[in-house]
């Protein structure tokens, strides 16, 4: 059988047989591996992109409903660069940001306040440069708080601040006597007299300009739009100033003054609490802005105006319903600054009529005599100049400066 490769034995087969399927299962199991631990880096990637996106939609949601923080409070976001010799980078050589904590801020600055904050602490209390006490004639002090505007004196004690109806208030600046058994019996008397107690009666503020001032002009007072060209004229150096309507009655000449635009404050002044709605209410129907208008309850004889504080002073149709003339009068001249303007309307006796015109503190109104009685009275009031003019048959218009 030379020539004739051998075949080999049945136990060498069989060994190359189980030499070839170890090789097979080894490499099976190889590849095997190597599949799993691929596809775990895919899943292990996967799961964290999905991590990163679910993160980023939870927190961007809450970021934007974050409240911004104070400037001074923000960190400070400086970017670095990333990549070799620097600092190492995750998967990206790019900038990425460092962020720096801010200093230490004192707790002091950033806490909250004990209470909440109102406009007297953050204003406080101011002088009025022109109102005051009308006893101490101290100024009085305006202060504006959350529930309205407060008006108190040096000592602490407040003045009563009243309702004037169409959404308008009024300072009483009134002194407030202790109640004694005389003081009861004045005010008494004081209610029913012509001079100041029927003007408190509401009737006579509703009737005031619905016939009765238009009486005047039987005494020979020119109207109120002629009163008011002349009043005008002769305050034009008060122009931009403080002016005073005394004994505003029903603002006949108040809402005059205040319509011109003329003055920086108008204050209407009256003793009867019923005027000064009166004039409230007709400021509210003939829609004329009050930004400059100040409503006071006043006493002529003792007058809540700062000495030399006030430009001009009108009182139409009014003197001879003060009770204490000649002190009213003084009251005028002291408020008014020196070379300050006062402008008078008033009757003379039989003005009206025969008879007409009483007697000086019998609570009757006054009616004056004559030219020289006025005169007189200007002169020891201490008005440097004055001039007093009859208008028709009775009806007497003053100019005076202090």
């Amino acid at each position: 059988m030379l020539g004739q490769a051998p075949f080999p034995s049945e136990s060498a087969s069989l060994s190359l047989q189980a030499e070839t399927d170890h090789a097979a299962v080894a490499l099976s199991q190889n590849v095997l591996t190597w599949r799993s631990t691929r596809f775990l880096w895919k899943g292990t990637g996967l799961a964290a992109l999905m991590l990163i996106g679910v993160s980023a939609c939870a927190v961007l949601p809450l970021a934007s409903r974050a409240p911004a923080k104070p400037s001074h409070l923000l960190p400070e976001v400086a970017f670095m660069p990333s990549g070799p010799g620097l600092r190492p980078g995750i998967g990206s050589s790019a900038a990425r940001p460092v962020v720096r904590q801010p200093l230490s801020v004192p707790r002091m600055s950033i806490q909250a306040p004990a209470r909440p904050l109102s406009i007297r602490t953050l204003t406080g209390p101011r002088p009025d440069p022109v109102l005051c006490d009308p006893v101490s004639k101290e100024a009085v002090l305006n202060q504006a708080t959350w529930t309205g505007t407060v008006i108190s004196g040096s000592s602490g004690e407040r003045y009563p601040i009243k309702s004037a109806g169409a959404g308008a208030m009024y300072v009483d600046l009134v002194e407030q006597e202790p109640i004694k058994l005389d003081n009861v019996r004045d005010e008494f008397l004081n209610t029913f007299s012509a001079q100041t107690g029927m003007f408190r009666n509401p009737i006579l503020p509703y009737l005031y300009e619905r016939g009765w001032r238009q009486n005047f002009n039987r005494a020979g007072f020119p109207g109120i739009d002629k009163e008011f060209t002349e009043v005008q004229d002769f305050f034009s150096p008060a122009n931009g100033a403080t002016v005073v309507d005394l004994s505003c009655g029903s603002g006949l000449m108040t809402r005059r003054l205040v319509q011109s635009q003329k003055y920086a404050r108008v204050l209407a002044m009256d003793f009867s609490d019923e005027m000064l709605k009166e004039t409230s209410r007709r400021f509210s129907s003939e829609r004329i802005p009050k930004d400059t208008l100040m409503l006071v309850r006043a006493d002529a004889g003792a007058l809540p105006l700062q000495t030399s504080s006030v430009d001009a002073i009108h009182a139409g149709a009014a003197m001879h319903c003060w009770p204490k003339l000649e002190q009213s009068l003084a009251e005028v001249r002291r408020s008014l600054k020196p070379g300050g303007l006062f402008f008078a309307s008033t009757f003379f006796t039989g003005a009206l009529g025969p008879g007409s015109g009483g007697m000086q503190g019998t609570g009757s109104m006054y009616f004056f005599k004559d030219e020289a009685e006025l005169n007189d009275l200007f002169q020891q009031a201490g008005f440097s100049e004055f001039h007093v003019r009859r208008e028709g048959s009775g009806c007497a218009i003053i100019r005076a400066v202090a």
